[in-house]
């Protein structure tokens, strides 16, 4: 495979090296660049790599197994939330696979008893959105004695509609679970992963990255589970507990086809809305059909993003995880974060230069940056 041009490269890392897409950004294309010509001739060996994007995720991929080393030495606790099915239930099985403990938490009583079943799981009661399930689940922890070294927040819900038509209380009930579950959760277990200095890996989605239509209430709870990831990596870092986000695409899973009793009860209650031409294309059979996501690829690379979080010594701050068949969504999720940084820089009296540019990713790269540190900025004097 030919190495793209030289101007054509340039080009995309001067347009993605502004600090809103550096973290996502870097995974496909920062890291790569550094390594581009140590990797040249095991490129150029890969067949049916038929353009950049996924020339450049099959690079990524090589100098991912070459780099990353895993910390798996002895059995782990780790607590996962919604592992009754889809992503969770499939971590579950990685990890009880890997000899590692695990405390797998779910609502219901049927899956409680299938997890108990699985060898090296131990399946706890948890909604997210009861504080006494959450106390009931440090209890139980504290029983065990064997402390908590990872904690995988991956309990979650979906949500289809007009956000011109989304209630307050719509809005809190994916709240509720999205965002507050996982502030509840942490907020309980931090004292063992503070002791263990362990993981904390948050499953978000390339809906915290941009906006699909009538997805506006799922895409807010996910944007804020962004930004509190933030605020966890800063103020953990110095108790040395790593924090990272797992960004999906579209993967197998329970998560839409839970909603939609939720949907058709709104349905009924909703007459002579503003927006009801939108509301009968959201609950026609066509759009059931296209959000049908059992033909969808098993989201065992989700899986392996959430091993990598938890185990690598050195772990990512983000993980966009996008399966081969549905590559398109990679320019999409990158074009998105692009079209928010020139509405940020279109006619502003802060300019770039290319050699700006060019300063601020060399400095990107060599200092591997993960988050941007603001705190100074807040409290820097200004005289």
């Amino acid at each position: 495979m030919n190495s793209p041009s030289g101007p054509i490269w340039f080009s995309i890392l001067f347009l993605i090296c502004a600090v809103k897409i550096v973290p996502i950004a870097k995974v496909y294309y920062f890291e790569i660049s550094t390594y581009f010509l140590k990797f040249e001739k095991i490129l150029k060996s890969i067949e049916n790599l038929k353009n950049l994007e996924v020339g450049i995720n099959g690079y990524y991929i090589l100098y991912r197994k070459s780099r990353r080393k895993s910390i798996i030495t002895q059995s782990k606790p780790i607590l996962i939330t919604g592992a009754s099915s889809g992503i969770g239930k499939l971590v579950t099985e990685y990890l009880a696979q890997k000899d590692q403990l695990v405390y797998a938490c779910a609502r219901k009583k049927k899956d409680i008893e299938k997890l108990n079943k699985v060898e090296n799981v131990t399946s706890f009661r948890l909604d997210v959105t009861n504080p006494l399930d959450v106390q009931k689940v440090v209890t139980r922890v504290k029983q065990e004695g064997r402390g908590l070294f990872g904690l995988v927040n991956n309990a979650g819900i979906s949500d289809c509609w007009p956000i011109l038509s989304t209630s307050e209380e719509m809005l809190h009930r994916v709240f509720n679970v999205n965002v507050y579950g996982p502030l509840r959760i942490t907020n309980a277990l931090i004292p063992y992963l503070i002791e263990s200095q362990g993981r904390i890996v948050n499953v978000s989605s390339i809906s915290g990255l941009f906006t699909p239509t009538y997805l506006g209430t799922y895409s807010m709870s996910k944007y804020a589970l962004e930004a509190w990831s933030n605020a966890l990596s800063q103020e953990l870092k110095n108790y040395n507990v790593k924090v990272s986000i797992i960004e999906p695409g579209n993967y197998k899973s329970n998560i839409v086809n839970a909603s939609i009793p939720v949907l058709v009860e709104r349905y009924k209650k909703t007459t002579n809305s503003l927006f009801q031409e939108e509301i009968e294309s959201i609950m026609s059979p066509e759009e059931e059909g296209k959000n049908n996501r059992e033909n969808l690829p098993s989201p065992d690379e989700v899986a392996d993003a959430v091993l990598d979080a938890l185990f690598n010594e050195h772990p990512k701050a983000r993980y966009l995880v996008i399966s081969q068949l549905e590559s398109k969504l990679f320019p999409l999720v990158l074009k998105a974060q692009l079209v928010e940084v020139f509405q940020l820089f279109k006619d502003n009296c802060h300019r770039f230069t290319v050699k700006d540019l060019r300063n601020l990713l060399d400095e990107v790269i060599k200092e591997d940056i993960t988050i941007v540190d603001v705190k100074s900025w807040f409290y820097a004097d200004n005289d």
